[in-house]
């Protein structure tokens, strides 16, 4: 079995229909292997959904079911040969008939490059309209952005009253060290799993959107806020010093804030998540 067909089996048939509108039966069947209810067409329209909703990669599925839908077809010219042959009459064709059918392939083919061409460029603009390519922060990167954060707020320029400078100086500096402090004080915000999980996260300020597949350790940005999901919950959390641990079925949606992780349902997660289930 495959990797990208044995994580659906984890997230679960419900989780699956939540997530994508397809009917239960038909993603058991899909699941299941099970093809001579569903047309080819809808089978490769459910593949791609599944693909692009969580990120797998179901091109071993996908060929049983292609093989399956190849055979029933050479099945079905075997059955059903020479029943609806008709005898060939040879017609001449006259230079009239000949110019027709070229003004027909011409007028085709140029509707053809036309529409191609005008939905290439709907798609790119489409594209470039869409979000950034997803990506994971790594440790470093977190602790950089940390840092010129900090560097921005302790070297800006403040102009101050000649009366009051001494003071309102004393008291920013105060201020500054107490944001260093305290972002001194949050501790490693990561997940762990023991088994290969998938995880889609976003950022509550940017709605930005991640999503891969881990196994072990994924560690996040300790002082961003974060809605998760994950194809399971077999999982352990680590934020700010504790450690919390989850093991039921179906999947696992979290809410981190301020070092602090909260268990969430679907509705609060679609909240938090500006009405948008993903």
């Amino acid at each position: 079995m495959s990797e990208g067909l044995e994580l659906l089996k984890k997230i679960g048939v419900q989780s699956i229909h939540e997530d994508t509108h397809v009917s239960r039966r038909h993603i058991e069947d899909v699941v299941d292997g099970r093809f001579e209810d569903i047309s080819k067409v809808q089978f490769i329209g459910f593949i791609s959904i599944f693909e692009r909703e969580y990120g797998v990669d179901l091109e071993s599925l996908k060929k049983a079911g292609l093989d399956y839908y190849s055979q029933s077809s050479l099945e079905l010219n075997e059955n059903t040969n020479g029943i609806f042959v008709t005898p060939k009459k040879e017609k001449k064709m006259t230079p009239l008939y000949i110019g027709l059918i070229l003004f027909v392939l011409i007028s085709v083919a140029y509707f053809n490059i036309n529409a191609n061409t005008n939905e290439s460029q709907n798609f790119k603009e489409s594209t470039e309209a869409e979000e950034s390519p997803l990506e994971v922060l790594s440790e470093e990167e977190i602790n950089d952005e940390n840092i010129s954060s900090l560097e921005l707020n302790t070297t800006k320029p403040i102009e101050l009253n000649a009366t009051n400078e001494q003071n309102t100086t004393l008291e920013i500096e105060e201020n500054v060290k107490n944001i260093v402090k305290n972002d001194a004080d949050l501790k490693v915000f990561r997940i762990l799993a023991k088994s290969r999980v998938w995880v889609g996260y976003i950022d509550i300020k940017n709605n930005k959107k991640y999503q891969e597949t881990f196994k072990d350790t994924l560690t996040l940005n300790r002082q961003k806020e974060w809605i998760i999901i994950l194809g399971h919950s077999n999982v352990k959390v680590e934020a700010n010093g504790e450690t919390l641990s989850f093991n039921a079925k179906g999947n696992l949606r979290l809410w981190y804030k301020n070092g602090v992780v909260k268990k969430i349902d679907f509705s609060k997660f679609k909240e938090l998540n500006r009405g948008k289930k993903w």
